[in-house]
């Protein structure tokens, strides 16, 4: 009995051979490479689908695993087969031993013309940029995360070593904010925070990067900078952004801001600059919240 292939292996073209190269089962996906549906391939002979010139090649494969000179055996067909102006087929037959006496080998024909592998490396790439955005974005605020950071400025310390110019990590804290989701709410205080980094956002150039790091602390990567007052007017824009109240639950709250800022070039790793950010929050905490401390990690900067 000639039946269509379960829907289970759709994502092959498949198809099933008795010993004589009749098409006893197949699915649609091997129907369509030869421009047909499931019904029109059903009892064809294999010879039959496939273009004159690749006959013999054809037939020479499927006697090959008949004929037990091969478990199995792949042809490449003419581009032209049964199709115009599409890639090559692989043809492969492969022997299906039957476990039960007394009933005959089948021959299984898988056929590709390469869009499933073109397919499944679509997908694999897309699983891969997934992965790297659920990696490196915070999902919440749709804005980089730490790791997302980390990247930022691996590549800002490359494009300082072409230009020559500093660069900044600015760690800030904003005291209290992340305790909202505790007094009022994961909403609110989710909303307060966003509140909080669009108005930041809106004090920073183009060029820089606002990051979510975690719980209160955000990051910016700042570029292109002509010198260290550069990195402290950005600084001081975002400070006086700060001591302007948001308005959380009917009331107006403001949150102290204190920053860390670590100051390198083309010649200091990101690696060196992440570690010394913190340490220059530390030491701005020291004096108080609503300042900030800079570490300058180049070379020739003072001691």
């Amino acid at each position: 009995m000639m039946t269509a292939e379960p829907k289970l292996l759709t994502s092959v073209a498949r198809a099933t051979l008795d010993a004589e190269g009749h098409v006893t089962s197949a699915n649609q996906s091997f129907a369509a490479l030869f421009n047909s549906d499931v019904d029109g391939v059903l009892g064809t002979h294999v010879i039959t689908l496939c273009d004159p010139r690749d006959s013999a090649s054809v037939l020479s494969g499927f006697v090959r695993v008949v004929g037990r000179a091969a478990d199995s055996a792949s042809i490449d067909l003419d581009p032209k087969f049964a199709r115009t102006d599409q890639p090559k087929i692989r043809l492969k037959f492969t022997v299906v031993r039957s476990i039960v006496p007394g009933v005959a080998d089948s021959i299984e024909c898988t056929a590709s013309d390469g869009s499933e592998q073109a397919r499944a490396e679509r997908r694999r790439r897309h699983t891969l940029m997934e992965q790297t955005r659920e990696a490196t974005q915070d999902s919440e605020s749709g804005l980089p995360s730490q790791r997302g950071c980390e990247v930022l400025l691996s590549s800002a310390v490359r494009h300082a070593a072409r230009t020559g110019s500093p660069l900044s990590l600015l760690r800030c804290d904003l005291d209290g904010i992340a305790d909202l989701a505790e007094d009022y709410g994961s909403e609110v205080g989710r909303e307060a925070a966003n509140t909080y980094l669009d108005r930041l956002s809106q004090q920073l150039r183009s060029s820089d990067s606002v990051c979510l790091a975690q719980g209160d602390t955000f990051l910016v990567v700042a570029e292109d900078l002509g010198d260290e007052q550069d990195a402290a007017g950005v600084a001081y824009r975002l400070l006086s952004a700060a001591v302007e109240p948001v308005e959380v639950a009917g009331q107006e709250l403001t949150f102290p801001m204190t920053i860390g800022i670590a100051i390198g070039d083309g010649t200091v790793t990101a690696a060196e600059m992440f570690a010394a950010a913190p340490v220059a929050l530390e030491r701005a905490r020291l004096d108080g919240s609503g300042g900030f401390r800079i570490i300058d990690l180049r070379p020739a900067s003072p001691a």
